[in-house]
């Protein structure tokens, strides 16, 4: 039987790529925890060779309970939102959002281990306020 195309069928594909990506953050923090590690060095180390590796596993790794439940609303959100209203281009923005902010990071950054979802929330709440305004502009409200 052929599924008819529903708003709700298409929020819930939405949501499968940023619940990954939570459920990928929320299963390293649950390793650290269970088995009283720390990720951290996995994480951006500025202008250290080394802490490039950082660019692509830091917004996986948290600090705390606090910390990750404060990435993880917004990954959600604003993640779900992207393929939601930018489908063709979400895939890019993701790809782009985790290497230009991790780039970023490590070139301009204090030299300490940085972690976290928070630049790739910041990339998505930018990417999804200026592609709004952009938008209303084209059509000229």
């Amino acid at each position: 039987m052929v599924e008819k195309y529903t708003y709700q069928n298409s929020i819930k594909k939405s949501l499968l790529f940023p619940l990954g990506i939570a459920s990928l953050m929320w299963v390293v923090f649950g390793w650290e925890q269970f088995y009283d590690v720390s990720f951290n060095s996995y994480g951006i180390l500025p202008r250290d060779f080394t802490g490039l590796r950082g660019v692509l596993f830091s917004p996986f790794i948290h600090g705390d309970f606090q910390h990750i439940i404060n990435n993880t609303y917004p990954v959600l959100i604003l993640g779900t939102a992207i393929f939601y209203f930018y489908k063709n281009a979400a895939k890019y923005v993701m790809i782009y959002s985790v290497l230009m902010t991790g780039l970023w990071v490590w070139a301009m950054a204090r030299s300490s281990f940085h972690i976290g979802a928070s630049g790739l929330i910041y990339a998505w709440g930018a990417f999804l306020f200026l592609s709004g305004v952009l938008n209303l502009s084209l059509i000229h409200i």
